[in-house]
């Protein structure tokens, strides 16, 4: 059996994600969740999610460089475009702006949309809310 450290495993995982066209930032943090999933002992959702995501990737159901952008910002709601990319990614991204906001701005949830149209599809989209 092969034992694959902490900085080994995070290696290994940025590697195959930077195959499928993700950032190496981008790819980072996936890898950072991915791992730390694994050393804490919640393999579901470590390394045996990892073919899930590239399979995704591969396949077109996860964009691998979302043009990820804030698109409302409304009195204590924030709203972030992730054009298809992973949520992993996304709530990262997420906290990075919002962790960059001034303390006197109250914000009590932030909401992740993703949308995905094409001239055969209808528009389908998710949401995530992140209580701060």
């Amino acid at each position: 059996m092969m034992h694959l450290s902490y900085e080994q495993e995070i290696t290994l995982i940025k590697r195959l994600l930077m195959a499928v066209n993700v950032s190496e930032s981008d790819a980072e943090s996936l890898a950072t969740v991915v791992t730390h999933s694994d050393f804490t002992g919640t393999y579901s959702h470590g390394l045996s999610r990892l073919c899930i995501y590239l399979r995704q990737y591969m396949k077109g159901a996860l964009n691998p460089q979302p043009d990820f952008r804030l698109v409302k910002d409304k009195d204590a709601a924030l709203v972030f475009e992730c054009d298809d990319g992973s949520g992993i990614v996304a709530v990262n991204r997420v906290y990075d702006a919002v962790s960059n906001a001034p303390a006197s701005m109250a914000l009590p949830q932030v909401w992740l949309a993703t949308a995905r149209t094409s001239a055969s599809e209808p528009t389908t989209a998710a949401a995530w809310q992140m209580t701060m």
